[in-house]
């Protein structure tokens, strides 16, 4: 079963990568919607066991389904902090996990560049929030070449 699900993530990663670079940004809106619902939907009816992830779906389905609506001020300041308790309940369910893990060269990459690519995604985002750089929350998401 684990075989046709890495296939799935497989096939789904191409298929954004390739919605982003050749659809308009409201139909890889819609796009990155349907795919963030299919996942949704088989942790729904397969594997609920736990609360934190059903958070983390939930909230990241959420944010991809107020993407649509992106040009609105009041629904990008959402997606931000919704973004951001998806992060955080991720982190809340590894955590346990990963502090088991030994830390070996090709474990620390992988997770400097997961850490450095969301660090990215959540400034990409910040920069559209209207007085970011007023705001003390959103301080560490501003550099001097944003």
């Amino acid at each position: 079963m684990k075989s046709w699900f890495g296939l799935l993530v497989l096939i789904m990663i191409i298929a954004n990568v390739l919605a982003i670079y050749y659809l308009d940004p409201i139909t890889d809106r819609w796009f990155r919607l349907l795919a963030t619902v299919v996942f949704f939907l088989i942790f729904l009816f397969k594997y609920n066991t736990d609360k934190r992830l059903l958070i983390a779906f939930f909230s990241l389905t959420l944010c991809d389904g107020l993407l649509i609506f992106y040009e609105d001020s009041i629904v990008r300041y959402i997606i931000y902090v919704v973004r951001i308790s998806a992060y955080l309940a991720i982190i809340n369910f590894l955590y346990p996990y990963l502090s088991r893990l030994r830390l070996n060269f090709i474990t620390f990459i992988i997770t400097t560049f997961i850490i450095a690519l969301d660090i990215y995604m959540l400034h990409d985002m910040a920069i559209y929030i209207p007085g970011y750089r007023v705001e003390p929350y959103l301080l560490f998401c501003s550099t001097p070449w944003a």
